[in-house]
């Protein structure tokens, strides 16, 4: 089976209900197999992942304006630590956790909540970012 078609098989919990759409999938095997998936919800809240040479992330956001998934789920008070080395273990393990959690991330970023939460989430940023320089 081609990748395309186990991302998209993997995704299947998002599309099924036609919750979200997958906008993109773009797969470079020449690019050390880097991978990038986009969606987007019904409301307009993006999730895209990506692999970037062996190095897996996801973010969240609307309108352009995108955020590391972790630092969206610390709003909620939600730690993750993902263990994942394998990308559609990866893939699998964060569908599931947004999944499970899409009703707080809609609310997170709807018209009413989206100042907030991008308040929050720079601040959580900020935080991560010093700690990681401070040793």
């Amino acid at each position: 089976m081609c990748i395309e078609n186990t991302i998209m098989n993997t995704l299947n919990v998002f599309t099924a209900d036609s919750a979200f759409c997958v906008n993109a999938i773009n797969y470079d095997e020449r690019s050390f197999g880097n991978i990038y998936i986009e969606m987007h919800s019904c409301n307009q809240v993006g999730v895209r992942i990506i692999n970037d040479r062996g190095v897996f992330w996801c973010e969240v956001g609307k309108s352009g304006e995108w955020h590391f998934i972790e630092d969206v789920f610390k709003v909620f008070d939600i730690e993750i630590k993902s263990v994942s080395l394998d990308f559609i273990a990866y893939l699998i393990e964060t569908a599931n956790l947004l999944n499970t959690n899409i009703d707080k991330v809609h609310q997170a970023f709807d018209d009413e909540n989206i100042e907030v939460t991008k308040a929050k989430v720079k601040a959580i940023a900020i935080k991560r970012v010093a700690e990681n320089f401070s040793g």
